[in-house]
């Protein structure tokens, strides 16, 4: 393990470069900018760690079917180190981030090191990953160490709106192989095992539009909407009380929540009684609970509302699904990550779902045992002044290259 560790060490100021390189290529999603010169960055680079590349376009019939702006093609990098093994790790990360937010400190997309954290949008959500990813590998290869599984590594776009066109469809279309699986998570001591489930609705309100000097002869969406999106809220003091039995590392993510309004829509003139209005619903379900069971519950709750007046109609759309995911469970896999951790933090590893949803549940639902780690940040993720660690970076690295050529050297007698 030292001289793994070693190596890393040795090479940090290329690895903190190039993930300074990854991170100022503005990826941004929506719409999908410049993501066929992030992969060839990439593709550049994971060549050069002696990776076999394969690059793979969403054909432009299915980006219309998931709504999807033509002008900005959907690309998929897969690296591939076969090592003749049986097993193949893999490991995936998404290389899109959020649009920046107003009130950096500096230009969001020139990356700078201060105070031994790395500054820039993505560099924690989780462009930092994509550069420890292929570092690994890098030093391995320049170690001479062929480890005792297959290694292939993807960059997927669109994590950041649902992951449909990146993991999902790579999976989907049995491009790559996963034995065992790393993907977004948790960070230092913890590693994620599962994510909560999650419910968007959109709650459209139909009333009736009048002049707003004679506003008895129409019916007020917005007020209708009102009243509805209350007692929805109605529902946090129950929420607040179902507790999922599953670890969480913060205790306040043990629970099941709920958002309203964090969409709304409604009239578009000061003088009209607006007909119609809307308001979102963000539910996430804790693994005991089921999408089709949360849906009921709020549609009752809406029905129930509405009914007091004939004249106001409500439709509900559905915008996302998604089920609570827990990973089959992986002794070997546990145990080789864990003894990676020990040797670079001297910590014990953790592990506890994820209140918020990643590309992770993809391997998940296709029974693959799968953990969640990522680099340190400042939790800052799609937030202004986003960053990591710099020392974490190194970490990181050091843990996927120690996982890499520990897993399968000894025999499985679990």
């Amino acid at each position: 393990m030292k001289h793994i560790i070693n190596a890393v060490e040795k090479r940090k100021k290329q690895i903190i470069a190039l993930a300074k390189n990854i991170v100022e290529i503005p990826t941004v999603n929506p719409p999908g900018m410049n993501y066929e010169r992030c992969v060839e960055f990439l593709e550049l680079s994971c060549k050069k760690a002696g990776l076999k590349t394969r690059r793979y376009y969403v054909p432009k019939p299915e980006l219309k079917k998931l709504g999807i702006e033509a002008g900005f093609a959907r690309v998929n990098l897969v690296a591939s180190w076969d090592t003749g093994a049986k097993k193949t790790l893999h490991i995936n990360g998404h290389y899109d981030v959020v649009p920046a937010t107003g009130n950096w400190q500096t230009d969001p997309f020139k990356p700078r090191i201060k105070d031994g954290k790395l500054f820039g949008r993505g560099s924690e959500d989780m462009k930092a990953n994509i550069a420890c990813m292929i570092s690994a590998v890098d030093v391995l290869q320049g170690l001479k160490i062929c480890p005792a599984v297959n290694v292939e590594l993807s960059f997927t776009p669109d994590e950041e709106t649902g992951g449909q066109t990146g993991l999902a469809y790579l999976l989907k279309k049995k491009l790559i192989k996963a034995d065992y699986a790393i993907g977004e998570g948790y960070e230092d001591d913890y590693a994620a095992i599962g994510n909560k489930g999650m419910l968007w609705l959109e709650v459209g309100v139909y009333g009736t539009s009048a002049h707003a000097s004679t506003p008895y002869r129409g019916e007020n969406a917005f007020e209708h909407m009102l009243e509805i999106s209350r007692a929805v809220s109605g529902l946090e003091s129950v929420l607040n009380r179902r507790r999922t039995r599953c670890v969480t590392r913060d205790k306040r993510d043990a629970y099941s929540t709920l958002v309203v309004g964090g969409k709304i829509a409604g009239g578009n003139k000061t003088n009209i009684v607006p007909d119609y209005a809307s308001f979102s619903i963000d539910r996430r379900l804790i693994p005991e609970e089921t999408v089709a069971e949360a849906r009921r519950e709020l549609e009752g709750i809406i029905r129930a509302k509405s009914a007091k007046n004939r004249n106001v109609r409500v439709k509900i759309r559905t915008t996302t699904a998604e089920e609570p995911v827990i990973s089959k469970r992986d002794d070997h896999f546990l145990d080789v990550f864990s003894k990676a951790l020990s040797s670079v933090l001297a910590k014990k590893l953790k592990t506890a779902i994820m209140p918020g949803g990643t590309d992770l549940r993809f391997f998940i639902r296709q029974g693959v045992p799968c953990l969640g780690y990522s680099v340190k940040g400042g939790q800052r993720a799609h937030a202004d002044n986003e960053f990591v660690y710099c020392k974490s970076i190194i970490d990181t690295t050091k843990i996927f290259a120690l996982v890499i050529n520990g897993l399968n050297r000894v025999k499985q007698a679990r």
